[in-house]
């Protein structure tokens, strides 16, 4: 009998052990996709966290990549291996991608029409991991004069690549890595 509550006192003790190991487990969670922006205004925060540290990231680039018979210039801001903001510049466009973790929270679109005189126009698309969280948009008689106009806001179709927000990080991606 003896035996028996011995054998019983280490099945005990052993169940309570995988139980705290099991417990240990769930607490060591990666939870850095948890801390994506939820919100517009969250992200801008993010985002100007990004630009303060930008000049202390590894830059990678200017590097050419060519699509559709199109030269973007591509430069990357990287903390480590991971990608902070990817910057992609064509024909009068910027695509500035910024990222947190793997995903892209904010696209920032300049592009610069010329129709007799110079207008620019930003748009900027605001996402978490899997949906667009809101998008605006500015316009302006210069670049410099870009950041004083005020944001309107805009809508673009469920259907623009950039309303899918896998698709703009796979972009950003491809066009840092050249694919």
């Amino acid at each position: 009998m003896k035996q028996n509550i011995s054998w019983y006192l280490v099945l005990l003790l052993s169940i309570v052990f995988v139980a705290c190991q099991n417990e240990a487990k769930v607490n060591d969670f990666d939870e850095t996709a948890l801390d994506i922006p939820k919100s517009e205004e969250a992200t801008l925060k993010y985002i100007a966290d990004v630009e303060a540290f930008k000049d202390t990231m590894q830059q990678r680039g200017p590097l050419t990549v060519v699509r559709d018979s199109t030269s973007i210039e591509v430069t990357g801001y990287f903390d480590g291996d991971n990608a902070m903001l990817i910057l992609a510049e064509f024909s009068q466009t910027q695509l500035w991608h910024y990222f947190q973790g793997d995903n892209v929270v904010l696209l920032k679109e300049i592009k610069s029409d010329t129709f007799g005189r110079d207008t620019y126009t930003e748009n900027q698309f605001f996402y978490n991991a899997t949906q667009l969280l809101g998008q605006r948009t500015r316009i302006a008689p210069s670049l410099d004069s870009l950041s004083n106009s005020p944001f309107t806001p805009m809508t673009i179709d469920s259907t623009d690549m950039r309303a899918k927000p896998t698709e703009v990080t796979g972009a950003a991606f491809g066009y840092m890595y050249g694919y």
